[in-house]
């Protein structure tokens, strides 16, 4: 594993003689992954597909995912996808759409979503589809709370990636032209910079993030996995031999998918206290 360290709290949550294994390759772009039990979903959506790995294995799910690229998963057990082909929300496994318009101006192209502990949705909405033309005048972050669908952001240029806190009163949130990430209270819907990345930390935009139990921030970016204390301080950067679009936690660690390759980091375990 190649690091660059920006503060020694970066040891604290990983070990840099833990290898970055790569699961599997032979993928257009890998996007969207999810835990669900012992398996990780993800999409490559160039192709229109989703998978699940486990085991050391990967299974094809479905080859018609209507270009879904962030996916989360819910307290009952679905999978959600931002389906961009069909400007919605949807159960990946059903097909129940959940939310494709406001104010019936249907969406420009989900990008990624997160449930809340009580079943709330929060997605990000950025104007992709300007071959199509323009039905909402803007890009959106949107709550979507017992069927009420609300903006809660409408000035950015384009929203992508999102996470909460682990007390779920901050909206972490990525504007991947402006590389900035940013924290959003969702008492006043308040909004700061929290990490400014710059185009010389390596290819790639800031795209998908997870965060920790502890409040560690890990976001798919320029060069490859930034590494971000609750606070904002970059800690370090986990370099990558792909471009990495996006990544989630699961039993022991990171599975990130990048490119044409889907990869797995170790991290330290959170301590106790968090």
């Amino acid at each position: 594993m190649e690091l660059t360290v920006f503060d020694e709290q970066l040891y604290r949550v990983l070990d840099p003689s833990s290898p970055l294994q790569k699961l599997a390759d032979g993928f257009q772009f890998t996007e969207g992954p999810v835990r669900r039990g012992e398996e990780i979903w993800f999409t490559d959506f160039p192709c229109d597909r989703i998978y699940r790995y486990a085991a050391g294995r990967v299974a094809l799910v479905t080859d018609d995912a209507h270009r879904t690229i962030g996916m989360t998963g819910t307290k009952d057990g679905r999978i959600l996808g931002c389906a961009s082909n069909l400007h919605a929300i949807c159960d990946v496994e059903s097909g129940e759409i959940l939310a494709d318009s406001f104010h019936g101006f249907r969406f420009h192209g989900t990008n990624d979503v997160v449930e809340d502990s009580r079943g709330g949705l929060w997605f990000t909405d950025p104007y992709v589809r300007e071959h199509e033309g323009r039905g909402l005048p803007f890009s959106a972050v949107f709550h979507l709370d017992a069927g009420e669908l609300s903006p809660v952001c409408f000035d950015l240029p384009w929203p992508n990636g999102l996470a909460l806190s682990p007390d779920e009163r901050t909206l972490y949130l990525i504007d991947s032209r402006q590389l900035r990430l940013y924290a959003m209270d969702l008492a006043t819907l308040a909004r700061r910079l929290l990490v400014q990345f710059t185009k010389g930390m390596g290819p790639g935009l800031p795209d998908g993030m997870c965060v920790r139990g502890d409040g560690v921030i890990f976001v798919a970016g320029p060069g490859g996995i930034s590494v971000i204390a609750p606070e904002g301080k970059l800690l370090g950067l986990v370099r990558m031999p792909e471009i990495a679009a996006n990544l989630c936690l699961d039993a022991t660690g990171l599975f990130i998918t990048a490119s044409t390759g889907i990869y797995h980091l170790d991290l330290r375990e959170t301590p106790a206290s968090a």
